[in-house]
């Protein structure tokens, strides 16, 4: 929501969220309500890349129709994903169990992303 209300504001931001959960269509509907079920604000770029196998079609649907850009994946998140993704400029932040953590983190190192610019926020709690 803030980054929805800053972009209002002039701000610009272009995101790259890559959702990987065994439950997409309950995170994605988190998203559509930060969204406010309104169309991004014209400095708001978001790519949402999903990985999962249940039908999150109805979401996914609503989400492009708001200016989201959708993709979805089979299985987890590769090593080979990281490669396709506009990584300049970017700072990495990741949440999860510890070994989708230390996976991902494996999948940055190989496009030259240094541990140091990660921000990580734990998921045992």
């Amino acid at each position: 929501k803030g980054l929805t209300a800053r972009a209002e504001d002039g701000v610009e931001a272009d995101i790259v969220f890559a959702l990987a959960t065994r439950e997409p269509e309950t995170l994605l509907k988190l998203v559509r309500r930060s969204l406010n079920d309104s169309h991004l604000a014209g400095g708001l770029r978001l790519s949402l890349d999903v990985f999962g196998c249940k039908d999150t079609s109805v979401e996914l649907t609503h989400l492009q129709k708001i200016g989201v850009e959708v993709h979805t994946h089979s299985g987890r998140i590769s090593q080979a994903y990281w490669r396709e993704v506009d990584t300049d400029d970017r700072t990495p932040f990741i949440c999860g169990p510890i070994a989708f953590e230390n996976s991902v983190m494996e999948g940055l190192r190989v496009v030259g992303i240094d541990d140091s610019v990660v921000r990580r926020e734990g998921f045992a709690y």
